[in-house]
């Protein structure tokens, strides 16, 4: 947990207006294109209630991270 690692796949919590997110996930999608990383992506207004409470968890500062 909190590591990085090379089968690692990179996960979003989007909000905001559905048109807005639909640009976003695009260019998230085109972004990681050619870099061997997924990506799950779930907007908020979506997401299941412990989904939901585990996103909003106080993260770490990735530069404290090993």
């Amino acid at each position: 947990e909190g590591r990085f690692r090379r089968h690692s796949d990179l996960d979003l919590a989007l909000e905001g207006p559905g048109e807005d997110l639909a640009e976003l996930a695009v260019a998230i999608a085109d972004a990681v294109v050619g870099h061997d990383i997924g990506v799950d992506v779930v907007r908020l207004d979506q997401a299941p209630p412990r989904l939901l409470a585990r996103i909003r968890e106080p993260g770490r500062d990735p530069a404290e991270l090993e």
